[in-house]
């Protein structure tokens, strides 16, 4: 009885797949700093996409922001929270 105790305990304790996906997120980030998911020009696209839109210039001619991957990089980043500084 114990036994089956420690495995209920155990899976009830499992972390759920969007809480791996975010701790994959916030690795990758102190890992890959110059990633447009830490520009503060990007904008996160729907819950848990890992697309989102590039506002660092206008959008050209009405076409809408340029999408991108949270893992690109666009070569004008600048960090959340650095007041437009490198």
């Amino acid at each position: 009885m114990a036994d089956l105790v420690k495995r209920i305990a155990a899976w009830i304790r499992r972390p759920c797949a969007a809480e791996l996906d975010m701790r994959a997120i916030l690795r990758r980030a102190a890992i890959d700093p110059g990633a447009c998911r830490n520009c503060r020009f990007w904008k996160r696209g729907p819950a848990y996409s890992q697309r989102g839109e590039c506002r660092r210039l206008p959008p050209p001619n009405d076409l809408g922001w340029p999408r991108t991957d949270m893992h690109g990089s666009c070569g004008e980043h600048q960090r959340i929270g650095t007041g437009g500084r490198p």
